[in-house]
């Protein structure tokens, strides 16, 4: 550095202490920076009256040291701006349409900033029936197993909840007329080889009802009495499927109707032997 170069140095430096201590200097700062507001809210398909969570925990303070101290909600409902300290609100929408949800946040410099979203509130609906049943391809006499569990509950606003199911109504289309039960699982036994179409009926804690018609197709196929999973032969997975149930009984959770070949209400040793004994052979 040549000696004209240090002089300039010198006085820049001692220019530049002098600005600072007169206060004229001018630093860049973050002061004056408006927040960013943000949010979500779940569920995303909302229905009618259902409970709505709106999270602005994502907006952020732009200015430094700076912190957002108030969340302003506006629903676009008509209902009035609700104004908070937390970042977390619910509300209820009692109209099926689209509203523009606005957040407006501001910090502790009393700087605001605003963003708005649209959400679409669904209608109430009633329950779906659905059932499925087992084994897929049943024989005459053979206890085949429905079971309703798949059927989807519907939204009843009135009560904010998804209506339980009350009544399973099943008519499975051999004479037999209708079968109710309070849970999903039912056994039948066809006597005849056919096609029948079973009709399932369901109805929830509301009132509201919804049916589906499945065909059914019955074998003409005579089975052995201990091929329990009816697939043509008397092997390892018929006997652990009756140990499975050994030592249960109608209501128990492992009872299973199919393994009770004697009919006493309880799958004991007397089901167990005759398994076990014809183990190996076919129908």
């Amino acid at each position: 550095m040549n000696m004209k170069s240090a002089i300039r140095n010198i006085l820049t430096i001692s220019a530049v202490m002098l600005l600072v201590a007169s206060g004229l200097a001018i630093f860049p700062s973050t002061a004056g920076y408006p927040p960013q507001a943000s949010f979500i809210y779940w569920p995303a398909k909302p229905y009618l009256n259902q409970t709505v969570t709106f999270d602005a925990s994502a907006s952020s303070p732009e200015g430094f040291n700076d912190t957002i101290i108030q969340y302003a909600w506006t629903f676009g409902d008509g209902t009035p701006k609700v104004t908070e300290t937390d970042p977390y609100i619910t509300h209820n929408f009692t109209q099926v349409t689209t509203f523009i949800v606005t957040l407006n946040v501001t910090d502790s410099e009393g700087l605001w900033s605003t963003t708005s979203k649209p959400i679409t509130i669904y209608p109430e609906f009633g329950p779906t029936a659905n059932f499925t049943w087992t084994p897929a391809e049943p024989a005459y006499n053979q206890t085949v197993t429905f079971n309703a569990s798949s059927t989807t509950l519907g939204w009843y606003a009135k009560k904010q909840r998804f209506s339980p199911i009350q009544t399973y109504r099943w008519n499975f289309g051999d004479g037999t007329g209708d079968f109710n039960t309070g849970v999903p699982i039912i056994t039948h036994n066809f006597t005849q080889p056919n096609n029948y179409s079973v009709r399932l009926t369901v109805i929830d804690m509301d009132g509201r009802s919804n049916y589906i018609i499945k065909t059914v197709r019955v074998y003409n196929i005579t089975l052995k009495t201990y091929d329990v999973n009816g697939d043509g032969t008397i092997d390892l997975k018929d006997v652990l499927r009756v140990a499975n149930a050994y030592g249960s009984y109608p209501g128990h959770p492992r009872w299973d109707a199919a393994c009770d070949f004697n009919k006493d209400n309880k799958v004991d040793l007397k089901d167990y032997m005759p398994v076990a004994v014809n183990f190996g052979k076919d129908p």
